[in-house]
């Protein structure tokens, strides 16, 4: 269970901080599995809900429809998941506790849906959350969730932020799909990626999961068709499942479109191809520059030799690639899509944290990392309806 404890707490921790703290500018987010240093203070520890949000009461002051996450009382279903493993439960019988906390946060969230419903019947439910932040997203009038804050089991109601939608910046090639390709060589070189390599550290065992426009599975780099026929394909099929064998699942183990046809998040599917309308190809760039294997000057996929990138001397050796291999080559990927086809941006930047999650605790797939790199966000604000004690002792580290 090494880790167990400490990825949960950061995914559940990082998803406060995204909704609760961020405003404008590009950011990065990378949820890690390391714990924090022993000199780091309580306070950064012990995310309960309270720590992250301001003290001004913005639903006095706003108008109109507003698009919130509306943070409820009860535990985190993962970190409930984790701490039975680490007093020694089996998984099965940790899960089962998870799931019994999902179950009861569940009615909590149902309760203050048809609240919401009953105060402003044209609002909108887009989702909710029992994994990581207990909680659910609604866009909905002020009068309304100035009624809801009141409830006993509302902590804090925050304006849910939208992120624009990265753009990729390459080479001027583009692979027979229309990807972006890059030029990973020299950075391989540059942070010793390839010293790592040599070392056996390739990324093997580890699964990361990539929230962005999506990931383009047929693409050579992760071991797919790596032509135009593969992706046209996969496109036709984007609002449905995955068609059989343009998935290579040695690199690629699964993936959604969690945009849907909305946005909102409730109606998703388990193709997360990006498409061209979607007018980048952000998400497949940043899943290729983390674990890509690479693609040959002939279009074909890169292998050094039994997937063995320790037989990677130097930089010089992948000059003639079109695309250098990713910085965890070894690694595999899950794909999230969280943006739409129009470019319009996302507000389910934390549904994708809650998604990873869910899946972690109920299924069978193992993700290590989840990955949001995303463009700047609108202003958050937040009420807090009352102060408590910590509930959910969460340490994280989180990059930007």
């Amino acid at each position: 269970m090494k880790n167990v404890s400490t990825w949960v707490a950061a995914t559940a921790a990082a998803a406060l901080v995204m909704v609760g703290s961020l405003a404008g500018g590009a950011t990065a987010h990378a949820v890690s599995a390391q714990p924090l240093k022993p000199k780091e203070s309580a306070q950064s520890q012990d995310f309960d809900g309270t720590q992250s949000v301001g003290e001004a009461d913005w639903l006095d002051d706003a108008s109109g429809r507003q698009s919130v996450f509306i943070q409820t009382t009860g535990g985190s279903a993962l970190v409930t998941m984790a701490r039975q493993q680490n007093k020694g439960l089996s998984k099965s019988a940790a899960a089962s506790r998870a799931k019994t906390q999902a179950a009861a946060t569940q009615v909590t969230t149902d309760a203050i849906a048809d609240k919401v419903r009953s105060l402003d019947p044209g609002a909108t439910i887009m989702y909710d959350s029992q994994h990581t932040v207990p909680g659910i997203a609604v866009r909905a009038t002020v009068g309304a969730l100035q009624k809801v804050r009141q409830r006993s089991d509302v902590i804090t109601i925050v304006e849910l932020p939208r992120y624009a939608e990265p753009t990729a910046e390459a080479a001027d090639d583009k692979s027979a799909t229309g990807t972006v390709t890059t030029s990973n060589a020299q950075t391989s070189d540059l942070v010793r990626a390839i010293e790592a390599w040599k070392q056996k550290n390739q990324g093997q065992d580890v699964v990361v999961a990539v929230a962005d426009s999506g990931l383009d599975y047929t693409h050579a780099d992760f071991g797919g068709p790596g032509t135009t026929a593969a992706y046209d394909s996969a496109v036709a099929a984007a609002k449905g499942s995955v068609p059989t064998g343009l998935m290579n699942t040695e690199k690629v183990v699964g993936g959604i479109d969690l945009y849907g046809t909305d946005g909102t998040g409730n109606n998703p599917d388990n193709n997360p191809i990006p498409t061209r309308k979607d007018n980048t190809d952000h998400g497949t760039h940043v899943a290729g520059s983390i674990a890509g294997w690479g693609v040959n000057s002939n279009g074909s996929t890169y292998d050094p030799g039994s997937r063995d990138y320790s037989r990677v001397s130097d930089a010089s050796q992948l000059s003639s690639l079109k695309v250098a291999p990713g910085m965890a080559p070894r690694a595999k990927l899950y794909g999230i899509k969280i943006f739409g086809d129009d470019g319009s941006g996302t507000g389910l930047a934390m549904k994708a944290m809650e998604h990873v999650a869910k899946i972690t605790a109920t299924t069978n797939i193992k993700i290590d990392i989840e990955n949001e790199s995303l463009a700047g966000a609108t202003a958050t604000r937040t009420t807090t309806t009352k102060k408590r004690p910590s509930r959910h002792s969460m340490p994280l580290e989180l990059s930007r």
